[in-house]
């Protein structure tokens, strides 16, 4: 019996293991973004990635002693990331077109704080969520509706069967209304990848981060420091004009 639940205790996902994977993910479809621009499917990486990134941020949002200070830190991490991101992929500082995932975060952010307020209203709580979605739409931010539905959903599952569920079942529907609103094809069949991260959102162990403090810098820093990396590499022809193609 012992040797069984140690067995089944390895197959959990620490909440550090879920944020590299998210991470590892998510390079891959900044490195698509940079190297390969017409290969969409290296968007279905940042897909899969995404709906891990809201996961932790809603079990940041709940164990976070200081909630403005987990706030500041995820818009100066969106603001860091926005020069680069528009570089690289619209090949121009400032685009209001398309505003880099983080800023959806920040907004989910603001969903999820609204959403607890509203506990006891359920009326004005159901237009909360739909006033996010739209938000999300307004502003351009990457994955629209999709983070500020995610996050929402998980902050109101009890369990964790319940929030891989919500998982698969919100990035399910994401794809089905961008197939209904007549989107690409190629923009399309990357969301597929969204409904996949339920599995390792089910295998999470539940235990609150014990990151140190340069370690949480560095899980921050990473992605903006990676666009630079990759912008660099691409300014500087590291990388032949043919290799782009």
């Amino acid at each position: 019996m012992h040797g069984k639940s140690t067995a089944k205790e390895g197959t959990r996902l620490s909440s550090f293991a879920l944020a590299a994977l998210a991470l590892a993910f998510l390079f891959l479809d900044s490195t698509g973004l940079a190297l390969f621009p017409r290969q969409q499917w290296f968007r279905a990486a940042g897909f899969f990635a995404f709906p891990l990134f809201c996961f932790l941020l809603v079990q940041g949002f709940m164990q976070a002693k200081d909630r403005k200070k987990y706030a500041l830190h995820l818009l100066l991490l969106a603001l860091a990331a926005e020069i680069p991101f528009d570089l690289l992929l619209f090949g121009r500082p400032f685009e209001l077109s398309e505003q880099n995932a983080a800023f959806s975060l920040v907004l989910s952010l603001l969903a999820l704080t609204a959403d607890e307020s509203l506990k006891e209203h359920m009326p004005l709580r159901v237009l909360s969520w739909l006033a996010s979605g739209l938000l999300a739409l307004i502003l351009n931010v990457s994955y629209g509706f999709l983070g500020p539905f995610l996050c929402l959903s998980f902050q109101n599952a009890a369990t964790a069967k319940r929030q891989a569920l919500s998982a698969f079942a919100v990035s399910l529907g994401y794809a089905i209304v961008l197939l209904c609103s007549g989107a690409d094809p190629a923009f399309l069949r990357p969301a597929l990848a969204a409904p996949l991260s339920c599995v390792p959102i089910f295998l999470y162990d539940g235990r609150p981060s014990k990151c140190g403090r340069a370690l949480s810098f560095i899980l921050y820093a990473a992605w903006p420091l990676v666009l630079l990396l990759l912008l660099l590499m691409r300014s500087t022809r590291i990388v032949p004009p043919w290799f782009l193609k």
